[in-house]
C-alpha cells in the first residue's frame, strides 16, 4: 500500500490553522480597534471637560463683575465675598485648561488660551482699579471708571474669546465622534467579516475532514481487505505445511515400519539362523576343552546380544506392541525399557479396559510418552516420573510428570524446539490439545495431553466407547 503525500494527509489542518490565524489577526485588529474607541472615548471626554470648564470660567467671571458692580451699587461688603475665591479660581481652571490643551498639541487652543488668560488678565486689572480707587479716592471716581466702559469691553472680550474656543471644542467634538463611529462601524465589518470567514473555514475544515476521514476508513477497509487476503493466504499455506508434515510423518512411520519388519525378517533370520548353527557346531565339535567351550559361550552371548538389539531396534522403530497388542502393552514395554536402562522410576496407571484407537492415534499418544521420556533422561535430570492415561465421556486424557529441573518458559513458546513441535502437530492433527509447563515453583515439567473422541471413533471400535 502506497503512502500518501504528507501534503494531501495535512491538507485538512489547514483550514484549522487560517481560522487560528485569523481568529489571532481578528483579535489584533479588535484590539487596536477598542484601544481607538478608548482614546476617541477619552478625546471626547476632555473636550466635553473643556466646554463645561468654559462654561465655568465664564460664570466665575460674571460673578466677579456682578461682585465688584453690587459692591459700588450698594456699599455692602458682603457683595466682595466671593470675590477673591472667584479670581483664585478663575487661575487654576485657566492652568488646567491651558496644560490639557498644551498635552494634546492643538495649536488653536492653546493660542485661544494665551489670548484668553491675557483678557482675563486685563478684566481683572479693571476690576481691581476700581475697588483701588474706591477705596484710595471716591466712590465717585470708581462709577466714573465704569461709566468709561472699560470692564464691558473687557468682559465683552472674554465673552468673544469664549464662544470662539467653544465653537472651536464643537467642531472638534464632532469630529472626534466622527472619528469614534468611523472606528466603530469599522470595528463591526471586521468582526462581521471575521465571523464570516470562521464559519467558512469551519465549514471548510468540517468537509476536509469528512473527505479525510471517508479515505481513512477507505483505506482501513483495503487494509483490512489486504489483511484478509493475507490471512487466507497464510492459513492456506499453515494448513499445506500441517498437511506436508503430517504426510511426512505418515511416510516416516510407514518407511519405520517397513525397515522393521525387513530387519525382522532378514536380520532375524540371519541371526536366528546363525545361532542354530553355532550350536550344532559346538555339539559336533566339543571336546571338553575349557578355553574352546567359553569361546562358543561369548558367540552365543553376542548373537544373543544381536538378537536382543535387533529387536529393541524394531520396536524404536515401530513398536510390534502397538500393532499387535494397543497402546497400553505398548506403553509398558516402553516404560519397562526405558527405565530398566536408565534407573529411572517411572509410576504408570492406565485404564483397564481402553477401546480401540486408530493407527495414528495410537502411534501420536506413544511417540508423546517417547518424546517425553527421551526429554527427561537428556534434558530434566529427573529420578522420577508419573504417566497417567485415562480415559472420560469427552476423549483421552494423558499426563506426563516428573520431578527434574523444570523446563523454560521460553523453549515452551519457541519454534526452535523441534521436539515440542512435533509433539503438538500430532496432537493438533488429531484435534486434540497439548499443554507444556513448568511445575510448582519452577521443579518437574507436566506434559498434559486431550484429544475428543470424535478424532478416534472413526476407526475405533465403538462398541468399547464409552458412553457420553
Amino acid at each position: 500500500m502506497l503512502k500518501k503525500p504528507w501534503f494531501r494527509s495535512s491538507l485538512v489542518y489547514l483550514p484549522i490553522a487560517l481560522a487560528v490565524l485569523l481568529l489571532i489577526s481578528l483579535f489584533a485588529l479588535a484590539e487596536s480597534g477598542q484601544a481607538r474607541l478608548q482614546k476617541a472615548a477619552q478625546d471626547v471626554a476632555t473636550s466635553q471637560w473643556r466646554q463645561a470648564a468654559l462654561s465655568e470660567f465664564m460664570r466665575l467671571m460674571l460673578d466677579t463683575e456682578t461682585a465688584t458692580r453690587g459692591f459700588l451699587l450698594t456699599e455692602n461688603p458682603a457683595y466682595l465675598a466671593p470675590y477673591d475665591p472667584a479670581i483664585r479660581r478663575v487661575d487654576a481652571l485657566l492652568d488646567r485648561l491651558g496644560t490639557s490643551y498644551l498635552r494634546e498639541g492643538d495649536a488653536t487652543g492653546i493660542a485661544a488660551m494665551r489670548n484668553l488668560r491675557t483678557r482675563a488678565g486685563k478684566r481683572r486689572g479693571v476690576s481691581d482699579s476700581i475697588l483701588r480707587l474706591y477705596g484710595e479716592v471716591s466712590r465717585q471716581a470708581a462709577i466714573a471708571l465704569v461709566e468709561t466702559g472699560m470692564d464691558k469691553r473687557a468682559m465683552d472680550d472674554i465673552r468673544l474669546e469664549a464662544i470662539s474656543l467653544r465653537k472651536h471644542e464643537a467642531a472638534v467634538l464632532t469630529q472626534l465622534t466622527r472619528t469614534w463611529q468611523r472606528d466603530l462601524e469599522l470595528n463591526r465589518m471586521i468582526l462581521a467579516t471575521g465571523t464570516l470567514l470562521n464559519i467558512l473555514l469551519v465549514i471548510g475544515a468540517g468537509w476536509l475532514l469528512q473527505r479525510h476521514l471517508r479515505r481513512g476508513e477507505n483505506a482501513a477497509m483495503e487494509l483490512a481487505e489486504h489483511n484478509r487476503q493475507l490471512d487466507e493466504i497464510v492459513q492456506e499455506r499453515t494448513r499445506d505445511l500441517s498437511e506436508l508434515s503430517s504426510h511426512l510423518q505418515t511416510v516416516s512411520e510407514n518407511e519405520k515400519s517397513a525397515l522393521g519388519r525387513e530387519l525382522h525378517d532378514e536380520l532375524g533370520g540371519l541371526l536366528i539362523s546363525t545361532k542354530m548353527d553355532v550350536v550344532w557346531l559346538r555339539r559336533k565339535l566339543e571336546n571338553g576343552d575349557p578355553a574352546l567351550a567359553e569361546r562358543w559361550d561369548r558367540v552365543l552371548r553376542s548373537l544373543e546380544e544381536g538378537v536382543t538389539f535387533k529387536r529393541r531396534i524394531i520396536e524404536n522403530l515401530r513398536p510390534t506392541l502397538l500393532d499387535n497388542l494397543g497402546l497400553v502393552p505398548a506403553l509398558t514395554w516402553l516404560t519397562d525399557e526405558t527405565c530398566r536402562r536408565s534407573g529411572l522410576v517411572c509410576n504408570e496407571s492406565y485404564p483397564d479396559d481402553l477401546p480401540a484407537l486408530t493407527a495414528d492415534a495410537s502411534i501420536a499418544l506413544f511417540r508423546v510418552v517417547q518424546e517425553c521420556l527421551t526429554n527427561t533422561l537428556k534434558h530434566a535430570r529427573a529420578t522420577e516420573i508419573d504417566i497417567d492415561l485415562s480415559t472420560d465421556a469427552d476423549g483421552i486424557h494423558l499426563a506426563i510428570r516428573d520431578n527434574g529441573v523444570g523446563i523454560a518458559v521460553d523453549r515452551v513458546a519457541t519454534s526452535q524446539s523441534h521436539g515440542l513441535s512435533s509433539m503438538r502437530h500430532r496432537i493438533t492433527a488429531l484435534g486434540g490439545t497439548l499443554d507444556v509447563r513448568a511445575g510448582i515453583g519452577g521443579r518437574g515439567t507436566t506434559v498434559r495431553v486431550d484429544v475428543p473422541w470424535q478424532q478416534v471413533r472413526a476407526a475405533a471400535t465403538t462398541d468399547n466407547l464409552p458412553a457420553a
